[in-house]
């Protein structure tokens, strides 16, 4: 008879492409996210991380607009400034919104 033995591994995923993008190393990116929190506490996260201030966005009825940043009540939305002056917010996702690059 065979017994099953687990064979553990230790295995790393790609660095995120927001590290790869912005220059900064997988490793050092965590050191840095490790060494702010006090090991009870989540890194804040907000709309930021999927939509960056200032940049150009699609939406599918209203058109294109310009990230703002979120609204200070939900940080998990995308405020939108559209060409026509109008202003919305709208969930960080399923919400119809594409980066325009």
């Amino acid at each position: 008879q065979y017994q099953n033995q687990a064979k553990t591994r230790t295995a790393r995923a790609p660095p995120p492409p927001a590290c790869q993008s912005n220059g900064i190393s997988f490793d050092s990116f965590l050191e840095t996210s490790n060494s702010q929190s006090n090991g009870n506490t989540v890194p804040e996260i907000d709309s930021t991380m999927f939509f960056a201030v200032g940049s150009t966005i699609q939406h599918n009825i209203h058109g294109r607009g310009t990230v703002l940043p979120p609204p200070k009540e939900d940080n998990m939305r995308v405020r939108i400034r559209f060409e026509n002056d109008m202003e919305l917010d709208f969930p960080a996702s399923g919400s119809g919104l594409r980066r325009i690059y």
